[in-house]
């Protein structure tokens, strides 16, 4: 028998469709011939599809594998660097860490460190990669390989950050031959203004109508004892007290701390803002903190108007407000809210305390029978404490004609 010239899968499939055994004598061995041609091609065609497959996966990968240590020494040009957040975890392995502490530095100060890295071993290091945590952190080497037994040096330049605080950066040290170490080269320093004022402004939100204090800190980092002025003010809110700190860290000369009284009584709610001046005797240097305070309104209605909608003639509508109430108000009852308004018989309107923090407010306005347009009005509360300020609540409403 012929079984023609095999070529695609498909070719294979017609070829075999069209197999014919011969007569009687030899049907059976026809039989188990053909069952062999079918689970041939069958089992061919799938590994023509999973190679296939295995063809796209492929090159679906290529887009996310990573760029692994090199198996052979790679040149590194001196002073080269990659990004820490280039590598991935795995290329971020442990390794060991050597630490150098700057000290105290100025906010923009530049300060530099050699570490000695030793080769330990048989085979020489090439390095490969230099891995900065941050931009403010440069490293270059000494040589392109440590060989063995010799010792080079990694330099780290660190730039401080501008504001005060305690700063630690690091450089990944990589080589290319495979098991060779990984080291981590840290920095650290303590960011410090001569004069440090901790924090830099004051800001006091929800402020009530009672005196609200708050404070910071001076710092002095030089070797000279310094004797400061009395904060000064601007605002007669706003009152400041220098007391001066003793017991402090070595490092730090003097430290002084400015007591900040906000003093809100008879102030509209609202955003103010001053400035603390402090100043030096005998020199020029002086500092200005600012200070913000957000002063609310002991009593705040929500919403801050009623709006009924489009109504109908004499049919009444129902609409609630709540007054949230600060914790400066007390035990104010319904008893000590004076309600007037200018819509007549129009408009009901009642008190009650929900709770502490609120009071609720129900007004029910019926248009006339007769009539149609817009209805305006104001509802005003006035409090039997003269210390809170009379609110003024609008009323809206349409009428259908």
């Amino acid at each position: 028998m012929v079984l023609g010239t095999v070529g695609s899968d498909e070719s294979m499939a017609q070829k075999n469709s069209e197999f014919v055994c011969v007569p009687d004598s030899r049907k059976s061995l026809c039989l188990e011939v053909q069952k062999q041609i079918h689970f041939w091609v069958i089992s061919k065609m799938r590994l023509h599809y999973l190679a296939l497959f295995a063809s796209v996966a492929g090159l679906g990968s290529l887009g996310c594998s990573r760029d692994p240590v090199a198996a052979s020494p790679a040149k590194l040009d001196v002073g080269k660097q990659t990004s820490l957040a280039a590598l991935s975890t795995s290329d971020q392995r442990i390794g060991t860490f050597y630490l150098h502490d700057f000290g105290k530095v100025l906010p923009g100060q530049v300060s530099k460190h050699r570490f000695s890295l030793t080769n330990t071993t048989d085979s020489p290091w090439t390095f490969a990669k230099l891995i900065p945590s941050c931009s403010c952190t440069v490293a270059s080497t000494s040589a392109q390989t440590i060989a063995p037994s010799k010792t080079e040096t990694v330099e780290v330049e660190y730039k401080a950050p501008k504001n005060n605080g305690d700063d630690r950066r690091k450089v990944g040290v990589q080589f290319a031959e495979t098991g060779s170490p990984m080291f981590w080269l840290e920095v650290k320093a303590r960011v410090r203004q001569p004069m440090s004022f901790f924090p830099e402004y004051i800001a006091l939100s929800q402020v009530g109508k009672d005196v609200t204090e708050s404070f910071f800190e001076i710092h002095n980092y030089t070797s000279d004892l310094v004797k400061l002025e009395a904060p000064r003010c601007s605002e007669p809110w706003l009152e400041a007290e220098l007391r001066p700190i003793e017991g402090t860290s070595p490092d730090v000369k003097q430290v002084w701390r400015v007591v900040v009284r906000a003093k809100t009584q008879g102030l509209r709610p609202g955003r103010h803002a001053d400035e603390i001046l402090i100043t030096e005797s005998g020199t020029e240097f002086q500092k200005r903190v600012p200070v913000e305070i957000d002063l609310v309104a002991p009593i705040r209605p929500i919403p801050n108007r009623l709006f009924f909608g489009s109504l109908e003639r004499n049919r009444p509508v129902e609409k609630k407000l709540s007054l949230l109430l600060s914790s400066d108000v007390g035990g104010l009852t319904a008893d000590d809210i004076q309600i007037n308004h200018d819509l007549g018989d129009r408009l009901k309107i009642r008190g009650s305390r929900s709770s502490n923090a609120r009071m609720e407010i129900t007004a029910t306005l019926t248009p006339p029978g007769d009539g149609e347009g817009d209805i305006n009005g104001t509802i005003k509360l006035t409090f039997r404490d003269p210390s809170f300020p009379t609110i003024t609540i609008p009323v809206i409403a349409a009428v259908n004609p």
